[in-house]
């Protein structure tokens, strides 16, 4: 069962559009995840797999919501606006709705995040969600590697105030240089540090956006004792979405699922 919506954000003049996906079993209080799209990207994006892994939890008992963030997708905010304080405050909105939500057990929220939206839900481990899934995340606090090739990351300002990006999909895409500039101050360690949920940290692989090292340090490195590790063999950024072949998309969708069930039942 889909339900489309449109949250109200305060102090923002535009709201939060979103798909919520239910179970169709019929029972009440199903624990539920919000999915974090990545960065100049969207809840359609990337392949559609965020609609696809959401459309799998639901198979297993597990309702979703995912979100276009501010400026994106249907977000009509404005993208001078695309800065981390209001990405932040669009991942706390949603999940407080989630908390509102009769369908849903509000003591089994989780957050998923893909790419920078990973990074995203890290820093949101305040909001307390049982669960923290990373897919490719950029949860990092050290500086990204400079040598990729990928156009999206080779920013050239104008005036120093704005650029062009060239996403991987074709769209191009105006940021300002305010996002950046806004990344000052946050950091994933200091976040997840008291963190006592359970975290999940999904790898592909073959990432050449992000390399896997990444996410394998921050899995090494996490502290809790709650945490689990996929890897998902010649997986690319996008699980290799954006080629079509949704091989590797299931098999994460699949495994993932699986785990996510199982900590859901523990809870």
């Amino acid at each position: 069962m889909i339900e489309r919506v449109f949250i109200p954000k305060p102090d923002a003049r535009w709201q939060i559009p979103g798909i919520y996906s239910f179970p169709e079993d019929g029972q009440k209080k199903w624990p539920a995840f919000l999915i974090v799209h990545g960065y100049m990207s969207y809840k359609e994006g990337d392949g559609l797999f965020q609609g696809m892994l959401a459309d799998r939890l639901a198979k297993a008992g597990i309702a979703s919501l995912r979100i276009d963030c501010t400026s994106m997708g249907e977000n009509r905010n404005d993208r001078r606006d695309y800065t981390y304080p209001n990405l932040l405050a669009d991942v706390e909105t949603a999940y407080n709705d989630m908390l509102k939500r009769p369908e849903i057990d509000s003591s089994r929220i989780g957050l998923i995040g893909h790419s920078l939206g990973g990074k995203l839900v890290c820093l949101s481990a305040h909001l307390n969600p049982f669960c923290i899934v990373t897919l490719n995340g950029a949860a990092t606090d050290r500086e990204i590697p400079t040598t990729r090739t990928n156009p999206m990351f080779q920013n050239h300002w104008v005036n120093d105030e704005y650029t062009i990006v060239p996403c991987s999909d074709g769209r191009h895409e105006l940021l300002y240089k305010s996002f950046n500039d806004s990344a000052e101050g946050y950091s994933v360690a200091e976040s997840m540090k008291d963190y006592p949920g359970h975290l999940v940290v999904v790898v592909g692989m073959a990432d050449p956006t992000l390399p896997p090292q990444i996410s394998l340090e921050f899995f090494d490195e996490y502290p809790g004792k709650k945490k689990t590790l996929l890897k998902i063999e010649e997986a690319n950024h996008t699980f290799n979405a954006k080629t079509g072949d949704y091989t590797k998309v299931h098999e994460m969708n699949d495994k993932l699922t699986a785990i996510l069930k199982e900590i859901c039942d523990q809870r």
